[in-house]
């Protein structure tokens, strides 16, 4: 079930967990995840990392992800990650992602804002979220880390109106050579520009360094390298065992989901985020109700009682409905009734 990532963020900074997205490259890594997130109710997205997926079926594992999406009733949705041209995002937009990643962190910090607050400006008009980098986040211990700056990133988020920001604290992408030297207080610097923080190269970090970079204000994270690597483990122990003739897909590729389903469940309670799917979509549905209560106001009735107040507050949801004052002999639980089912009965009309 499609919940927007901004609420979601929202809960996750004030229940203190980190909401996650995870790779997926083909069928296997779909169902993992989805497997993953009904087995410990957690919400999450599914990632798609875009300098891999031009080089494979792209619209394939789209199309597979949407409809897993419309199946499930976890908390979930579908994200675009690093990707490298506003054009590249406006597509991925109206294709249907739920939220997509501009990174343009290579370049100038005029020229990201630029193209940043274009995709912002697009996104936003269609509902959908936007992440941004400051600072680069590289893919190995060779390449050169640059860290983000503090008054760089407040410049961006300023200029850009971007939903998040993707920080580069020391670790990369990939696999890790001993332990990574997080900046802790980087973190908490960036921390209270106000913006929700996006952990990248997640992958190999410890519980306790996602516990800290928690409780520093970063409630969102992506994951790759990790379940990716315990997919194709279990590929190679299944070749070695049975040996190179074995080609039977069924019988490498489902012990292989089934692996990596059991490191996402990992990396799920890591991240805190288990057992928040049932919360998420009971305050969603609260919150939608809200909307479509406020939507009332502008609504007018085939009948409307003398000296009922047509808005939602009046008529509906509240103890003390002021717009009955002065009334006589009026049966105000059975009016209530009435004029909530015509309401009702009109929003089923216009297909709200």
């Amino acid at each position: 079930m499609r919940v927007p990532i901004k609420f979601i963020l929202d809960y996750a900074r004030e229940k203190s967990f980190m909401f996650s997205r995870f790779l997926i490259t083909n069928l296997e890594s779909i169902e993992a995840l989805t497997n993953a997130a009904n087995a410990t109710g957690s919400p999450f997205l599914y990632d798609i990392y875009f300098p891999l997926m031009e080089r494979s079926c792209l619209d394939c594992v789209e199309e597979l992800a949407k409809r897993f999406i419309t199946d499930t009733d976890i908390p979930c949705g579908l994200y675009a990650d690093h990707i490298e041209s506003v054009d590249a995002c406006i597509s991925a937009i109206d294709r249907g992602y739920d939220g997509v990643m501009i990174d343009l962190s290579k370049l100038s910090l005029e020229e990201n804002i630029r193209g940043s607050k274009e995709v912002v400006t697009y996104a936003h008009k269609k509902g959908v979220f936007v992440e941004g980098e400051v600072g680069i986040i590289t893919r190995s211990s060779e390449e050169k880390i640059v860290e983000t700056d503090p008054e760089q990133a407040g410049e961006y988020l300023a200029k850009t109106g971007v939903d998040c920001l993707a920080i580069s604290i020391g670790v990369y992408s990939g696999f890790y050579e001993g332990e990574p030297e997080v900046n802790y207080g980087l973190i908490k610097k960036l921390s209270s520009l106000g913006a929700h923080l996006c952990l990248h190269g997640a992958s190999g970090l410890s519980r306790e360094i996602i516990s800290r970079c928690i409780s520093l204000g970063m409630h969102f994270v992506g994951y790759g390298t990790d379940p990716l690597y315990r997919f194709f483990g279990e590929i190679d122990r299944i070749r070695k065992e049975r040996g190179e003739k074995f080609v039977d897909p069924s019988r490498i590729l489902i012990p292989a989901r089934d692996e990596m389903q059991k490191e996402i469940e990992e990396k799920i309670y890591y991240i805190k985020s288990d057992g928040r799917s049932r919360e998420i979509l009971n305050l969603y549905k609260n919150f939608q109700h809200e909307k479509t209560c406020k939507g009332f106001e502008s609504m007018k009735l085939n009948s409307e009682p003398a000296g009922l107040g047509k808005s939602c507050k009046d008529s509906c949801i509240y103890k003390k409905p002021q717009a009955f004052d002065g009334l006589e002999n009026l049966d105000r639980e059975k009016l209530i009734k009435d004029v909530t089912a015509e309401v009702l009965k009109k929003i089923r009309k216009t297909g709200g």
